[in-house]
């Protein structure tokens, strides 16, 4: 028996319109997810990073929202590196968010 899949979307900034299906049901993702951005690539972690991709330039921090059977990400705010890596964790994004 095949495993049930979940669309996730991602709505605004550097994702805008990208969608995955996911075999985790999305509830079990963070609620906020920082997407790393460079000019070539965007990832949820800075380690898929590929030999000859360029650095990471910024952070994108999605906000996880679920509309009846739909799993969206929605664009908050962009943030430069060094201020992401200021942070002590990522529950401490909410302050970021304030600014």
């Amino acid at each position: 028996m095949e495993k049930p899949k979940y669309l996730v979307e991602f709505l605004g900034g550097p994702m805008d319109g990208y969608r995955e299906m996911s075999p985790v049901l999305p509830s079990r993702f963070p609620l906020q997810l920082p997407v790393y951005v460079s000019t070539s690539w965007f990832a949820p972690s800075p380690c898929v990073q590929k030999p000859g991709d360029s650095p990471v330039t910024s952070v994108a921090i999605y906000m996880q929202t679920k509309r009846a059977n739909r799993w969206t990400y929605h664009f908050i705010k962009s943030v430069s590196l060094a201020e992401f890596e200021s942070l002590e964790d990522l529950s401490k994004t909410d302050n970021i968010l304030r600014r």
